[in-house]
């Protein structure tokens, strides 16, 4: 179990990279923890669910364990599409998830308590896509390295960013989260990941 309460996002990734990291313990299907404190009463739990593949060795699932329940559900963690609809249902508009995640990324330890639980999971499975192409390996598959190379980091700050404008014509959870929107870069080939990135850095311009 990682305590990981009152980090920074900087600070949580390099908790993620080293579990990922320890080849020996990093595989599928084993389960890592990591502990959020809101107060004595309130606290967070994520899992990581390990499922290292050849050209993807940091893959894994991560979830959230529902407030006011003992355990996780069963099954995988919320998808991408998932998490569209369920901001969706939270947020009137982008700008106040942006707003939120910021504040997050600065300091997870919210005592107040006040934000959706979806934008915490957003919020660690965000990190743990920077995370996740830091695995150091003495001979790297070509295609680890393509898809290594991404800059994930300043992307995800980027829609970040441009969620924050709160206009759909530049951006909306539709365009981040679906693998068919234009700034989805978290799933497909390292060459429909590069693009998607590069229409971020378009759009900010």
């Amino acid at each position: 179990l990682y305590d990981i309460t009152g980090f920074k996002a900087l600070q949580v990734v390099a908790t993620l990279v080293g579990i990922i990291n320890d080849r020996e313990k990093f595989t599928t299907g084993k389960n890592f923890y990591l502990m959020m404190k809101h107060n004595a009463k309130v606290e967070e739990l994520f899992r990581l669910n390990a499922k290292p593949q050849t050209h993807q060795p940091g893959n894994g699932i991560v979830s959230i364990r529902p407030r006011r329940r003992e355990r996780f559900f069963r099954g995988s963690g919320t998808t991408y599409k998932g998490l569209r609809k369920v901001l969706g249902a939270h947020y009137q508009d982008s700008i106040s998830f942006a707003k939120d995640i910021r504040k997050i990324f600065l300091n997870n330890k919210v005592s107040d308590c006040d934000f959706p639980q979806v934008t915490l999971e957003a919020y660690m499975i965000l990190l743990f896509e920077i995370a996740r192409r830091m695995v150091k390996l003495k001979e790297p598959s070509e295609k680890k390295e393509q898809f290594d190379v991404l800059p994930i980091g300043s992307a995800i700050a980027g829609i970040v960013k441009l969620l924050e404008y709160g206009k759909d014509e530049i951006c909306t959870f539709e365009n981040v989260f679906p693998s068919e929107g234009r700034f989805h870069f978290f799933s497909g080939e390292p060459k429909t990941r590069k693009r998607a990135i590069g229409d971020i850095k378009t759009a900010l311009k």
